[in-house]
């Protein structure tokens, strides 16, 4: 999974993209359970940090879960 930095209208979001499909990206915020679809386009506004550590993505799931997901992506 890829650790990617969002820059939105709202601000700036860590996010893993969890799955590049044909039209949308999906993405997991911190502080977000749920899975957010982004168009491709979207592209553009990624800062890319390199593949996500096991840390990384345990801390993710470790939020997702809090918030109330009961689904964990790695």
């Amino acid at each position: 999974m890829q650790l990617v930095r969002h820059h939105t209208d709202q601000g700036n979001y860590m996010a893993l993209v969890v799955k590049t499909g044909r039209k949308y990206y999906h993405l997991l915020y911190v502080g977000r359970p749920r899975l957010k679809r982004v168009s491709l386009k979207e592209a553009r506004y990624f800062t890319d940090f390199g593949e996500a550590t096991q840390k990384q993505v345990r801390q993710f799931n470790r939020i997702a879960r809090k918030f109330g997901a009961t689904k964990r992506i790695a």
